[in-house]
């Protein structure tokens, strides 16, 4: 499945109008996008978004460091119910899933979180089906 490429919060032109992209690149920009958004801004994905922020600034004991994994864990497990509940809608009108084994997210292998004052630095492995391994790489803060 394809979907437009956002570079610094702007779509990218490509030689055919919009550039697109699909494959592990679609799974590293929509889990990015959710990391950084807040919990609940698309009133028509209501889970979508973190509550990352709501970390920063705050000394991050054991508990909150658990916290801040299962927010992670969260956010990349509704990723994968909605992926999930795209490819049952497809398959129930009898079409070919539109989703490639490599963007269909089947685990998370591991949360890595670093805080700082003002920041969190998030490092997520998740792997698709097909085996492929994606990072997500993301700094998230109140600015």
């Amino acid at each position: 499945m394809f979907t437009l490429l956002i570079q610094n919060g702007d779509l990218q032109i490509g030689a055919n109008g919009f550039a697109a992209l699909n494959g592990s690149q679609k799974v590293y920009q929509d889990l990015t996008i959710a990391s950084l958004e807040p919990l609940g801004c698309d009133r028509f994905h209501p889970r979508w978004g973190s509550m990352l922020y709501t970390y920063i600034g705050d000394a991050i004991t054991a508990v909150e460091e658990s916290m801040i994994e299962a927010e992670i864990s969260r956010l990349v497990n509704n990723y994968i119910l909605v992926q999930q509940d795209n490819i049952a809608s497809e398959a129930s009108l009898g079409l070919q899933s539109q989703y490639s084994s490599n963007e269909v997210v089947g685990s998370v292998e591991s949360i890595d979180v670093i805080q700082n004052q003002d920041y969190l630095s998030v490092n997520v492995l998740v792997q698709t089906i097909s085996g492929e391994q994606v990072t997500l790489q993301s700094t998230v803060s109140n600015a």
